[in-house]
């Protein structure tokens, strides 16, 4: 429902410079150019980036100015301009540097590695991605807020479909396998916790903790978000003191769940992202056995085939209608074996 949110971000961007409230005036529109990028309106995107650009919000710092910056960014790719996004992606992060904003990190690697990409330079573009998927998976955090939502639920399926694409495109092909399996283990991991799956490790090695401590950790990272827009003194040091508070509570967590690891694998596993590397996929396989794994990646549909002594890789469009009448054959030839 594109209109109704474009009507309802200028609404709400009158009414906060209505009042004065400059900074989420800036936000609405910031809102209001992503929509027209993602209908491929560049003209009308660019127009509305310096129309935000150009309301005074004085003494905003790097995450205040971090979704305008974003937007910049994808506006140069979507307009082609690889080398400008590149460079604007890798400066936002160095303004960024000294701050725990993972929720910025991770849209300012994905863009970044995605510019590298187009400019040729893939091992670049890999270590982009990489490091963008290292902080989605360490964000514990909560869900962020609209101008980062779509990047952090994109990268929990198109970051690694990217990222696996590339690796092919490098003939990496074992470290492509590692990574789509990355992404399944990823999305289970959402499930289990998204269903109550949780209920095990509560009862595992700090458990109860953790659960606590990832409470704390929404509570601060909610601070954050509804304060680091705000100009003033006061605002700016309680973002920063949210930032350090942030921070601390992550490497907590993080550490009980290695002692939760080496003590309790089983119950680790619904708390982080674990992957068999290849070669321990092969050595399950028995002389006469194959392993085919399937991994969606936009309109392509990649076959992993895994033996013990080889790995194939076969890609073919990605045509949902005809791998399903494929499937269900394969499960009636299947069924009539199955007692």
């Amino acid at each position: 429902r594109r209109d109704e949110a474009e009507s309802a971000y200028r609404r709400a961007a009158d009414l906060f410079a209505g009042v004065g409230l400059t900074a989420r005036a800036r936000r609405c529109t910031v809102q209001l150019a992503g929509l027209a990028v993602q209908s491929g309106d560049l003209e009308r995107a660019e127009s509305l980036a310096a129309d935000a650009a150009a309301l005074d919000v004085r003494d905003a710092g790097p995450l205040g100015r971090a979704p305008l910056d974003l937007l910049c960014v994808r506006i140069d790719l979507a307009a082609g301009r690889v080398n400008e996004a590149a460079d604007a992606a890798a400066a936002l992060l160095a303004a960024c540097r000294r701050r725990h904003a993972p929720w910025v990190r991770i849209e300012a690697e994905w863009l970044r590695g995605r510019a590298l990409a187009a400019s040729g330079r893939s091992e670049d573009a890999l270590l982009a991605y990489q490091a963008a998927i290292g902080h989605l998976e360490s964000y514990r955090g909560g869900v962020p807020p609209d101008e980062y939502m779509a990047a952090f639920l994109a990268g929990r399926s198109r970051l690694y479909e990217e990222t696996v694409e590339l690796l092919l495109g490098l003939g990496r092909r074992a470290e492509a396998f590692e990574c789509a399996e990355r992404a399944k283990s990823r999305a289970l991991l959402d499930l289990i916790g998204g269903r109550g799956g949780g209920a095990a490790g509560l009862r595992s090695f700090g458990g109860l903790r953790v659960q606590r401590l990832k409470r704390r950790l929404e509570a601060v990272y909610r601070r954050i978000f509804q304060r680091a827009d705000e100009p003033d003194a006061r605002s700016m040091r309680a973002v920063a003191e949210a930032q350090r508070e942030a921070s601390v509570l992550e490497r907590e967590i993080g550490s009980i769940l290695r002692r939760r690891a080496a003590e309790d694998p089983r119950s680790a596993v619904i708390e982080t992202v674990q992957v068999p590397r290849l070669d321990e996929v092969r050595s399950r396989l028995a002389d006469d056995e194959t392993l085919l794994e399937y991994f969606a990646a936009g309109d392509r549909l990649h076959t992993f085939v895994v033996t013990r002594e080889h790995l194939h890789v076969v890609s073919s469009p990605r045509l949902e209608g005809g791998v399903s009448r494929v499937l269900a054959r394969v499960h009636f030839h299947r069924s009539k074996f199955q007692r």
